[in-house]
């Protein structure tokens, strides 16, 4: 249910945001404003701002902005609705009505959580039975370990499995249809996974939050995940990321794929520092996740053209990131293969994985400067376009040192003097971070 945006404006206004950031930021005062190192980036000088009369935050390293309510989504993990009733508590009002009917009760969550993770059993137990699924897995080359490691599961080819397992009252029928679990049509409520791989999606606090389903029949989608719902936000969640963790911490690298069956063929053989975007481009919330672990990030993306699109956003949504001694780099597999395809076809296709890896930046100048030529635009109006177009990508970089270095890079490029280039892309940083400031 949505929350009309004046009742979020009233709120905000209400809210004393030093108050509610100073809770999980020691801030100090700096002229009107105050500052802290940032919460959302490791740094050592303070470049995170707090305005209490713009009632806005803004960090000058990674980009970070936004209101107190941005604040309680990003920084303490709470979905809209919680942030907003969290808000509202700290300023002594009532949280706006929508959001009252939409939350109930304070054990709404767990609720959730507590049906999810009883779907989870279930959906592991029909697995064991199932010949049909187990036979599509040992298919696809995943063993009977690494589906337990992943606790998957397998959800039967019926409309009420879920309503007769668990709709006992009301009262979990609402939670079954809040949780995702439950779609409906024309005032009907049915089994919204059926006949499907069951692939648990885990969030920051180890629950299950969601699902991904795959079909084991000529159905479409092939792929299903669970909706937006009080616990599950698409785009802040990774596939196998309590899996990979340990992996990732001890080689400070993650691999970032598209698909639950690259994950899964990649641990099979070997490769465990490895997770999916479920599906989508990797959004800014699970870039600056991934960076909290790992100090690399390589996307390992589909060699088709829809690949490669999504792999230009994952890398824009990067850029705010970047700090210098962070690492962003790209591998583009060959011939249109995802990963799970191409690691099945040639298990040591992965073993140099140093070899294949191409910079971040290499990446944008074939796109945005070549644009698929051997060489820059000869023509000049096409050159200062290219040239515009990156000027603005690297201003959002924070890193000084890579920004300078992509400043050399883009003036050997173009022919332009370097000083140029450098103030032309520290304008156009100032000018983003000034527009940001005054929204």
């Amino acid at each position: 249910m949505t929350i009309p945006q004046k009742e979020i404006d009233d709120l905000l206004e209400r809210v004393d945001i030093v108050s509610v950031i100073s809770a999980h930021v020691p801030l100090k005062k700096a002229g009107n404003e105050y500052k802290a190192c940032c919460p959302f980036h490791s740094e050592k000088t303070p470049s995170f701002h707090v305005n209490p009369t713009k009632r806005f935050y803004y960090c000058f390293g990674c980009g970070e902005s936004g209101s107190a309510l941005t604040f309680l989504m990003k920084k303490a993990g709470l979905s809209f609705h919680d942030a907003v009733d969290q808000l509202a508590r700290s300023a002594g009002v009532e949280p706006p009505a929508s959001s009252r009917t939409l939350n109930g009760s304070d054990n709404r969550h767990e609720a959730i959580y507590g049906l999810l993770d009883k779907a989870m059993e279930l959906f592991q137990g029909k697995l064991k039975s199932h010949k049909p699924a187990q036979k599509y897995l040992t298919d696809r080359g995943i063993t009977r370990e690494t589906a337990l490691e992943f606790s998957l599961g397998y959800a039967p080819d019926a409309w009420d499995t879920m309503q007769n397992k668990f709709c006992t009252s009301s009262a979990e029928t609402a939670t079954l249809e809040l949780s995702g679990m439950l779609a409906s049509s024309k005032g009907r409520s049915y089994d919204r996974f059926r006949n499907r791989l069951m692939f648990p999606i885990f969030g920051n606090s180890g629950k299950v939050v969601g699902f991904g389903g795959r079909t084991i029949a000529d159905a479409e989608p092939k792929y299903l995940n669970s909706p937006e719902t009080p616990v599950f936000e698409k785009g802040r969640e990774l596939f196998g990321l309590p899996q990979a963790l340990p992996s990732i911490r001890k080689t400070g690298r993650v691999l970032v794929v598209e698909g639950y069956f690259d994950v899964l063929a990649l641990h099979e053989h070997g490769i465990r520092n490895v997770v999916a975007a479920l599906g989508t481009s990797v959004t800014s919330d699970q870039v600056g996740k991934l960076f909290r672990y790992a100090e690399e990030i390589v996307l390992v993306m589909d060699g088709d053209d829809a690949g490669r699109r999504a792999t230009g956003k994952a890398i824009r949504n990067a850029l705010p990131f970047m700090e210098d001694g962070r690492q962003l780099s790209v591998i583009t597999i060959p011939g249109g293969h995802d990963p799970d395809t191409a690691i099945r076809q040639d298990p040591d296709c992965f073993d140099n994985l140093s070899d294949y890896l191409v910079a971040f930046d290499d990446f944008l100048f074939e796109e945005v400067i070549y644009a698929g030529r051997e060489v820059p635009p000869e023509r000049s109006d096409e050159l200062a376009k290219a040239f515009i177009g990156f000027r603005d990508l690297v201003a959002k970089i924070p890193g000084d040192a890579l920004r300078g270095l992509l400043a050399v890079k883009l003036a050997a490029t173009t022919g332009l003097d370097v000083q140029f280039v450098q103030s032309q892309i520290s304008e156009t940083r100032h000018g983003d971070i000034q527009a940001l400031s005054t929204c």
